[in-house]
């Protein structure tokens, strides 16, 4: 990805020859970097004249660029039955070579689940719905294979694919650009935490086939709540077939981080009881191996967010000291729970 100001540059030259368009005045243009609190792995800006505003999200490796194109094919079943942000158009940018999405810019604030259960209660509900839906399931198939995207064909190569390679290729990269404050002890242990997960994975209660439409990040973050009521489901970008059990972990882990999770059962107390699930033994082996690798999640990604940081100078030191805290407050919490 190109560094921030340069990137900018081609951004603003691109929305101001459509600036008539868009229905923005050109003269009072104003395009602004958004530091992306996850990583930097895709670029946001805002755009916008003092009038009306919009939200740009670019990518440039072409595995997200896929991803982001299969959710502007989606686009209206998502925005009619998921609470998707509505798109306004697609952008490429190939003198940066970017592409992504360009978006009504929404605002409002990002809900804490554990102080807003009827909330928690009614995204689960439509992550429910989301994981049965037959339509969206044929829709997506083709164009996960038309992407050459490995589809997983069990839960257990859903977890491996979600958690353990991600795990596994940053701490490569760790291992390969070792900060000072991490040791060679606390990386080890960091690896065989990632084993770990990996074998469990293979137990009986994920051999079952993963055909279910998911999120894939669906977090406090990505759940806005803006006036009038109206709450919005964001970053389809991970939107693939795989587990159900990966957007209960995600959704559910705000709200449940503070409690004890050796209970398989665990997470069903932080949701409503008109929502909450009956009792499947196999479900909530799964959670809970999901949940623990949530947790290591906020270990591993940290690191990887500290090592991207260098991409911006202008952002590096603030990226750096924040997710630096991260890490170690994730890595209290896992060790606390799970030794």
């Amino acid at each position: 990805m190109l560094d921030a100001d340069r990137l900018s540059a081609i951004v603003t030259r691109h929305v101001r020859q459509r600036s008539a368009a868009l229905g923005l005045e050109s003269s009072h243009l104003r395009v602004n970097y958004v530091l992306n609190p996850g990583g930097f792995v895709n670029a946001s800006f805002q755009i916008g004249d003092g009038r009306r505003t919009y939200h740009l999200k670019l990518a440039d490796a072409p595995h997200r660029v896929a991803r982001l194109r299969r959710w502007y094919a989606l686009r209206e079943p998502l925005q009619a039955s998921y609470r998707a942000p509505h798109v306004v158009d697609w952008i490429d940018l190939p003198e940066a070579g970017c592409h992504g999405m360009l978006f009504e810019q929404l605002a409002g604030r990002h809900p804490r689940f554990c102080r807003a259960p009827a909330l928690l209660g009614t995204v689960f509900a439509l992550a429910v719905q989301l994981h049965r839906d037959a339509e969206l399931t044929d829709r997506l198939t083709p164009l996960l294979a038309g992407d050459a995207e490995r589809v997983p064909a069990t839960h257990g190569e859903s977890f491996v694919d979600g958690y353990v390679d991600r795990f596994r290729v940053d701490l490569e990269h760790v291992a390969a650009d070792r900060p000072a404050f991490v040791s060679p002890e606390t990386l080890a242990w960091m690896q065989n935490e990632t084993e770990a997960l990996a074998q469990a994975a293979t137990d009986p209660a994920f051999a079952t086939p993963a055909m279910a439409p998911v999120h894939g990040d669906l977090n406090e973050l990505n759940v806005l709540v803006a006036a009038r009521r109206r709450w919005y489901v964001l970053d389809w970008d991970d939107l693939t077939l795989g587990d159900p059990a990966l957007d209960y972990a995600m959704l559910l882990w705000p709200a449940i981080c503070d409690r004890l999770l050796a209970s398989t059962a665990a997470w069903r107390a932080a949701l409503p009881a008109s929502v909450a699930p009956p009792p499947d033994p196999v479900l909530d082996e799964r959670i809970a191996l999901y949940l623990r690798a949530q947790s290591l999640d906020e270990v591993v990604d940290s690191l990887a967010n500290y090592l991207d940081a260098s991409a911006s100078a202008e952002h590096r030191d603030q990226v750096r000291a924040q997710t630096r805290r991260e890490h170690v407050d994730a890595l209290r919490r896992y060790r606390a729970q799970y030794g």
